[in-house]
């Protein structure tokens, strides 16, 4: 084996699946770009919210790093136990861990491979100046968001609106334009439609425009503008496949994390497919009625940790009993997919607060993950699971597993938007590189400082 040539082929990594090595830096200020002040000079704010793993996380007391150096690329060999955060974390030592920067960039042996950093100076260089968004200025104006991508997107909900409200009495000036890439699509979505308000609250007053609206209240800043940067608004199938299959970073050499690790990444749960419900074909290629949202499916057709062989490894060792017991997996996994069940119809919904204008940067030319098979092995006595690429698939079949994305979220997922969202589109753009890169492409870029340029209503 060729191992320069595994790694190279390894870093295709983004922010759904990013391992930056170096944080964010201030960058020299470049020529101005073009930016609509108000009279007393403050410019709106924008914001960067990255996807999942775009965040570095550390300990601040101790400055060991969870997430974010060059070594765990490759090791350790745990598969991904140690960045686990367990099912029930309260009094796990690994709640310690917060969000220190984005990442920026990663660097093994003689490669580098670019994450945000190539972001980080178009902005700057278009005339952004950086601030810190835990202490704003008004003669700051661009600001990047983290969060400890190993928790639910709703905590990340609050903490983004608790820092936009902030934000906006510091610089005493409420505008905000939001930049988010991949999982940053639906909590940027949310925040401007529910603000930080919890999602069962929200249902119960579904129906009840004067409650909702009253539930609502009235937020301290208005988002004017979010553009929106490779995301499957409507979930993608390729969850399903890590958190059934696990997934290595370098082929080969590489550190492997489990299903079970995934399983316990509660962010990809929200990220399931809920835009279509055929997803499961039979070996035959017909659709299948399977509810990816009960919890019972999971358990019935062996997925993820509940797969026989995890289920084994687990029973043989599952240390500080991080996954729980079964039962425990099973509530966890209930949890989750009520939880997905109800963000997804809030998102898919239209809100009585007034949508902000959307820039959407998307790419239709990569093969997406849209189904997959489903069938009982008799003679391996279990079920099984196969995707586009997997062997056993039938030629004839291979045609309808995919369509047309980024190589992540399928066309129609990334246009899986609410009705008041679809109004409220100002400018499509169509982008090179996939779900994972795009965000690196100078063309990229550029369209984002083209929506950057819309001017709000006086």
């Amino acid at each position: 084996m060729n191992i320069k040539h595994s790694i190279h082929q390894a870093f295709w990594v983004s922010a759904c699946w990013a391992l930056a090595i170096q944080p964010a830096a201030q960058q020299p200020a470049g020529p101005p770009h073009q930016q609509h002040a108000r009279p007393g000079g403050i410019k709106p704010a924008v914001i960067f919210v990255p996807g999942v793993t775009g965040s570095r996380l550390e300990d601040p007391a101790t400055g060991e790093v969870l997430w974010g150096d060059a070594t765990q690329l490759l090791s350790p060999k745990d598969r991904g136990y140690s960045t686990v955060l367990p099912l029930h974390p309260e009094t796990s030592s690994r709640s310690r861990f917060v969000p220190t920067g984005i990442l920026s960039h990663m660097r093994l042996l003689t490669y580098t491979r670019e994450v945000y950093r190539p972001l980080q100076r178009a902005l700057i260089g278009a005339g952004h100046q950086l601030g810190d968004l835990d202490h704003p200025a008004s003669d700051k104006d661009l600001y990047y968001f983290t969060y400890d991508w190993r928790r639910e997107n709703q905590q990340a909900v609050e903490e983004l609106h608790q820092a936009l409200t902030h934000l906006a009495q510091r610089r005493g000036d409420p505008r905000v334009r939001l930049l988010c890439q991949s999982n940053a699509g639906r909590i940027c979505r949310y925040v401007a439609k529910y603000g930080g308000s919890n999602p069962a609250q929200l249902l119960s007053a579904h129906g009840d425009q004067a409650a909702l609206t009253e539930l609502l209240g009235s937020p301290e800043y208005s988002i004017e503008l979010i553009v929106l940067i490779s995301n499957s608004h409507g979930g993608a199938l390729r969850q399903l496949h890590e958190l059934h299959k696990g997934r290595k970073y370098v082929p080969g050499i590489g550190r492997f994390m489990g299903p079970e690790t995934l399983f316990a990444l509660r962010t990809l749960f929200e990220d399931l497919p809920f835009y279509r419900d055929d997803l499961f074909l039979d070996k035959d290629g017909v659709p299948l009625k399977i509810d990816l949202f009960d919890p019972e499916s999971w358990r019935r057709y062996q997925w993820s940790i509940f797969a026989p062989e995890i289920t084994d490894r687990l029973n043989r060792s599952n240390p500080n009993q991080m996954f729980g017991t079964p039962n425990e997996r099973f509530e966890y996994l209930s949890e989750r997919l009520a939880q997905a069940r109800q963000v997804n119809r809030l998102l898919i919904s239209d809100s009585p607060l007034p949508a902000p204008a959307l820039c959407l940067l998307q790419n239709t030319t990569a093969p997406s993950i849209e189904r997959a098979l489903l069938f009982h092995d008799p003679r391996r006595r279990r079920w099984r699971l196969l995707f586009e690429g997997d062997r056993g698939v039938p030629k004839e079949l291979k045609p309808l597993l995919t369509s047309p994305g980024d190589g992540h979220g399928t066309e129609t997922s990334q246009n899986h938007l609410s009705s008041q969202e679809l109004a409220a589109v100002t400018t499509r753009h169509k982008i090179k590189g996939g779900h994972f890169d795009s965000i690196t492409k100078q063309q990229t870029l550029d369209k984002l400082l083209e929506c950057l340029a819309f001017r709000s209503p006086p």
